[in-house]
């Protein structure tokens, strides 16, 4: 990852530069203001913690990821780059965080769901240590895609 880049916790200024990423990534789950600032100010049900975590550089967002916990299982719900800054090593490191922040709310395994025909992604997970266990048929809409079910152990 480029060296300027830091990854550390969401706050609230930082929600306008999630929305831009996101709005600029295809990939990403499109999840509305209100949703990422529940995201920032811990306002989940009591058994579930979700963190969103940014990648800034120059005081600018340009990265993101979403993870949540319950129990003792978590879940990479979104990752996401500005078309810019990626091939950088931004989603890695945000990733990365992500695991240790996991690991912390005493996860010990993560899990994910990846479209199919995104297979960069699925490439840069299996390096992360991620496994592929499942498939769900026709899971993404828009356009239509499987879902490649991943995972990877965090102790």
């Amino acid at each position: 990852m480029k060296a300027g880049v830091v990854v550390r916790r969401a706050v609230d200024g930082d929600i306008a530069g999630v929305l831009r990423v996101e709005r600029g990534s295809r990939e990403a789950p499109h999840w509305d203001e209100a949703r990422y600032r529940e995201m920032v100010q811990g306002c989940e049900a009591e058994a579930l913690r979700r963190v969103l975590l940014v990648a800034v550089e120059d005081e600018l967002v340009v990265g993101f990821v979403v993870g949540a916990v319950l129990l003792d299982e978590a879940e990479l719900e979104s990752v996401a780059v500005e078309e810019a800054c990626r091939r950088r090593g931004v989603a890695s490191a945000l990733s990365e965080a992500l695991f240790v922040w996991a690991a912390g709310q005493g996860a010990a395994l993560m899990r994910l769901e990846v479209r199919a025909e995104n297979v960069a992604a699925q490439t840069m997970y299996e390096r992360l240590g991620f496994q592929q266990c499942g498939l769900r048929r026709e899971y993404y809409a828009d356009p239509v895609d499987d879902a490649v079910l991943m995972m990877k152990g965090l102790r």
